[in-house]
């Protein structure tokens, strides 16, 4: 077991981690070396990400005294925080990697799903929308229209007035929907096995522990967000998607097209639980308008509509996971 554990955090240290966070790639290296934090790590469950969730859960409790890893620590000062909260609160450790999941909730994947929302909107003129998200953390992207978005040079769009900007590199040589079309959206939904409250600050200390070091930008834009999110009213259900998902969909008027989402949640399914959802979606397609909005199944982003029991497939964008680039296919 320690030594799968210890190449996973090896492989990970080399990935792009490296260079998006060297402090955390650093720390990686350290535990993979230490048998007494290796065990630590190999109590990680198997379907979260395992340096995610053992370094959210360190900064969760150094957080608490506001001792937190941070950008520019030098690097044998992080290891010593790092490995004496592992072996000095082990009952906190254990209870945080026991129940906790890795819910980073970022905000910049919208820049992505403004366009792939418009896109969609445009097959049902003129009919109200209900945005159903699968696994929402805080549920800042069920509020993408509330923001404001750059792409590249061109003009920007969405919610000019919002105080958070979403900047975009655009590649390739096809330009995303510019405008939201006039569909009003009259519910967001969404399931979550542990949805986050954003009126309880130890939720929200969770939300934070999880932004690496280094990103300073992350917390400034998820603070902006939190402040939208904290004005608007959103329906949060706690569950499994796939028995949740048809009692919600049963609850929506029949005019109303919902739209299915979600953003890096399939690759934290097992296999039969991510094919049980695409079924339920389809089974229900056949009985109502609806869209299905996703990534991380396909090759790129996809929606797959359905209007009048006929299904339409499109590929969407290829985009960075966080948002930093939008490669439109549409």
């Amino acid at each position: 077991m320690t030594s799968s554990v210890e190449d996973r955090l090896r492989k990970w240290a080399e990935s792009p981690t490296k260079h998006s966070s060297p402090l955390y790639s650093h720390l990686a290296h350290r535990c993979a070396d230490e048998p007494d934090l290796l065990r630590w790590a190999a109590k990680t469950p198997e379907n979260q990400p395992l340096p995610h969730l053992l370094f959210g859960s360190v900064q969760f409790l150094l957080m608490q005294e506001g001792q937190e890893i941070r950008a520019g620590d030098d690097y044998e000062a992080a290891y010593r925080k790092f490995s004496t909260t592992l072996l000095e609160r082990p009952d906190e450790v254990d209870q945080l990697l026991g129940t906790r999941y890795v819910q980073t909730n970022e905000v910049r994947r919208s820049v992505l799903l403004f366009p792939a929302f418009a896109r969609v909107a445009q097959l049902f003129p003129g009919r109200p929308l209900a945005m159903i998200e699968i696994g929402p953390s805080a549920g800042l992207n069920l509020l993408f229209d509330q923001y404001r978005y750059e792409y590249g040079d061109h003009p920007p769009v969405g919610n000019l007035a919002s105080p958070l900007t979403l900047h975009a590199e655009l590649r390739g040589d096809k330009i995303p929907p510019a405008e939201f079309p006039p569909n009003p959206i009259t519910r967001r939904i969404g399931l979550d096995l542990n949805p986050i409250d954003v009126s309880d600050p130890l939720e929200l200390r969770w939300l934070k522990a999880l932004i690496w070091p280094e990103h300073e930008e992350r917390r400034e834009r998820l603070d902006k967000a939190l402040t939208i999110r904290r004005a608007f009213p959103i329906e949060m259900v706690s569950g499994d998607a796939v028995e949740a998902l048809p009692v919600t969909l049963d609850s929506i008027a029949e005019d109303v097209v919902p739209i299915v989402f979600h953003t890096h949640v399939a690759n934290q399914l097992p296999p039969d639980r991510r094919q049980a959802l695409l079924t339920e979606i389809d089974r229900q397609g056949s009985q109502r308008d609806l869209a299905h909005v996703y990534n991380c199944i396909e090759p790129h982003t996809h929606a797959a509509i359905f209007i009048g029991s006929q299904r339409l497939d499109i590929p969407l964008a290829n985009a960075h996971d966080h948002g930093h680039w939008v490669e439109w296919l549409d």
